[in-house]
């Protein structure tokens, strides 16, 4: 089973290395899952946490999703600019429009 994890782990990765050129598909799929191995190995025993250093970045792409979901295809920019309509704001509107 974790084999197959390894090696499934690895088909997500290889597309972004340059490992594949010079070894070929499937020989940098085992290299890649070896050192996945390894990497858990060392770290279960040497007892060393993983830190996912990508949290915040995590929480910015789910609040952007959220965003898209309630107004798809809208940018930000649009946005501000209904809402300075709504509002007849037409000063910051021709500010917003020309910056």
């Amino acid at each position: 089973m974790l084999r197959f994890v390894l090696v499934n782990a690895a088909h997500m990765v290889i597309k972004y290395l340059k490992l594949v050129r010079r070894l070929g598909k499937h020989r940098a799929i085992v290299a890649i899952a070896r050192m996945l191995a390894e990497t858990i190995w060392t770290m279960l025993s040497k007892r060393i946490a993983l830190y996912d250093e990508i949290g915040s970045l995590t929480e910015k792409k789910i609040e952007s999703m959220r965003m898209r979901s309630i107004r798809p295809n809208v940018s930000r920019y649009v946005i501000d600019i209904i809402n300075i309509i709504k509002n007849h704001n037409i000063s910051s509107m021709s500010d917003k429009l020309f910056s």
